[in-house]
């Protein structure tokens, strides 16, 4: 994931040159998307200013996964000759557009909130990742609006650095609600769509910043743009940062694909405990920022364990004691193996199984039972047998 990248050193050497000082309008804003992976699809942008709101909902190709469902509270749902989005609030639909027209509109909409601040746009949102921008960044590229976007937008900007370092001492942990729920005074902050979180964010920020203007002797309740700009910039990243940062994790991704003889089997046997797969993708994550590939593990241990070992402890730096260890002993495991057994093979998986064990309808049910029944009240035919064969005789 992009969370995992750190913003300030891209693997691919590129500096980050961050936000430059301006005049620039401070946004609100986020995603709600079908998951949290680059492949995945947005399905509603939302914007905040106080003087205007921008939200809609995108359909999506591919439908949200649970942890997105339980996220946003929205599910697809296929009616066999459409799909659609429900709201599992109150179970209605919600009307969407496609992504190409909520993109332009959404341009629209920054163009007109731009007014007359001519250095450009930062959007705000509240979140310890950079999947949301990278996210929008894609799918602006798959209609060539990178160019118009960037033309507005000058940089993205996280104000959960901001939280941290004016409240650290007060609130813990610093998690979006409990920001919401002290510094805002919501006892129930709805978080779960993206137009609610592209308003608290830039709500927050206007508070951190609150007291800071009103030291300086602004008078009036309502923050400056300058100051909230001033606030939110050293915690700002260009365009051209989160576009480094996406490179960089695509060499990572590739480099974790080697991984799969490796961590494949961990990562998908439902027999292994969540919390384990969850270990063993932090273990790969690990070995892939420090420049591990497959080649490169293999060669180690053809020099020799001890010397895999070495190498391992030395180049990753930020591992526990306990996770270098576990990482050995999985290494170990596999390169044990003759070349032939390394190979990762997915377990096919199982389909439906047709059973007699069926519920028959009331009237075949009913049917069944007098057929029964009848079966039942017949004589048995008597048997003669003659010449050692057994001849059925007839009844009178």
């Amino acid at each position: 994931m992009v969370s995992s990248t750190t913003p300030g050193k891209p693997e691919n050497g590129h500096a980050v040159k961050g936000v430059p000082p301006g005049d620039y309008r401070l946004v609100g804003f986020d995603l709600d998307t079908t998951g949290r992976k680059l492949i995945d699809e947005i399905c509603q942008i939302a914007a905040y200013t106080p003087s205007s709101t921008y939200s809609q909902y995108i359909m999506p190709y591919k439908n949200l996964d649970f942890l997105a469902t339980r996220r946003h509270l929205i599910r697809t749902v296929n009616t066999g000759r459409y799909r659609i989005l429900k709201d599992m609030q109150n179970n209605k639909v919600v009307k969407t557009k496609s992504e190409i027209s909520a993109l332009r509109e959404f341009l629209q909409w920054l163009k007109e909130q731009q007014g007359d601040k001519k250095a450009g746009i930062i959007l705000v949102r509240y979140e310890g990742s950079q999947i949301v921008p990278a996210l929008l960044i894609v799918a602006l590229k798959r209609y060539d609006l990178l160019d118009e976007f960037n033309a507005l937008v000058k940089g993205f900007a996280d104000c959960q650095p901001l939280a941290k370092s004016k409240c650290d001492a007060t609130i813990n942990p610093v998690t979006f609600r409990n920001v919401c729920k002290i510094l805002l005074s919501e006892q129930d902050p709805k978080i779960f769509n993206a137009a609610d979180r592209a308003n608290l964010a830039y709500r927050i920020v206007e508070h951190l910043t609150q007291g800071e203007s009103d030291n300086a002797g602004s008078g009036d309740g309502a923050t400056p743009q300058v100051n909230l700009v001033e606030a939110i910039l050293e915690h700002s990243h260009s365009v051209e940062d989160i576009e480094n940062d996406m490179a960089s994790l695509q060499v990572i991704l590739n480099r974790q694909n080697t991984l799969k003889p490796i961590f494949g089997g961990l990562l998908s046997s439902r027999a292994i405990a969540l919390k384990e797969r969850k270990n063993a993708s932090q273990l790969r994550r690990l070995l892939s920022e420090a420049m591990f590939d497959y080649s490169t593990l293999e060669e180690l241990w053809n020099s020799g364990k001890e010397a895999m070992v070495e190498q391992l402890k030395s180049k990753i730096t930020v591992a526990t004691p306990e996770q270098l260890e576990e990482l050995g002993k999985i290494l170990t495991e596999h390169f044990e193996k003759p070349p032939e057994e390394r190979e990762f093979k997915p377990q096919p998986r199982g389909g439906f199984r047709k059973t007699n064990n069926y519920k028959k309808s009331p009237k075949k049910a009913a049917a069944g039972e007098k057929e029964g029944e009848a079966e039942s009240t017949e004589e048995p035919k008597p048997v003669a047998e003659t010449n050692g064969v057994k001849e059925e005789t007839a009844t009178s």
